[in-house]
């Protein structure tokens, strides 16, 4: 009597299959692991093999799903991508990538890292922060998912003094930043005629296009 097949949430990953990403009708069996201890299942209907880190940022990479968890522990201790290459000895052209693909499944790693690894929100600001410090590295697509479940603080402080004039927190977006320069404006007295007014950024984007010339 052959044995029953356990339930499993994999779908096929096949887009010429008819069954693609449906749960229903699926036909799915285990078919061992790969190099990087990753389960492969084979749909039934069409024949396709795939593992079940298809379609997120561990596929096709030669990292464990153990060394991808530690390197994100380490972003979430802000951890630079040097300090990460001499604490893994993975290259940082590894991590640079890593990086990369985890902005661009923002989020799907923001569920998977707060379900898995149990992070507090605060701790997924951290890390989102430590990759956005990198986002040179970053293609667009990866910068605009980024963007999606990316917090951010933006502040108004007076410089000497330090006095909090205004912030305003959301998403990493330009209507975040405006959002504070708005309040910002009813909180101060406007510059007379001819008065020279120096305002200091962090060199974010968002204040080049939301403040006035």
């Amino acid at each position: 009597m052959a044995r029953p097949r356990s339930f499993s949430h994999v779908t096929c990953q096949n887009s010429r299959c008819k069954y693609f990403l449906k749960e229903k009708g699926k036909d799915i069996i285990k078919r061992g692991k790969n190099h990087a201890g990753h389960q492969v299942f084979k749909c039934l209907h069409c024949g396709r093999t795939f593992s079940e880190t298809k379609s997120t940022p561990l596929y096709h990479k030669h990292l464990s799903e153990q060394e991808i968890t530690k390197i994100c522990k380490l972003l979430v201790e802000r951890n630079g991508i040097r300090s990460i290459e001499r604490i893994t000895g993975h290259h940082r052209d590894t991590i640079g990538n890593l990086l990369e693909d985890l902005a661009e499944h923002a989020e799907q790693v923001n569920q998977t890292l707060l379900r898995n690894l149990e992070l507090s929100q605060y701790e997924m600001d951290e890390f989102w922060t430590t990759i956005k410090k990198n986002r040179k590295r970053l293609s667009i697509t990866a910068q605009l998912q980024l963007r999606k479940v990316a917090r951010a603080l933006y502040t108004a402080v007076k410089r000497h003094s330090y006095l909090f004039v205004a912030f305003s927190i959301g998403k990493w977006t330009q209507q975040t930043c405006s959002q504070m320069l708005s309040d910002f404006s009813t909180r101060v007295a406007a510059p007379q005629k001819g008065e020279k007014v120096e305002v200091f950024t962090d060199g974010n984007d968002d204040y080049v296009y939301a403040l006035p010339d």
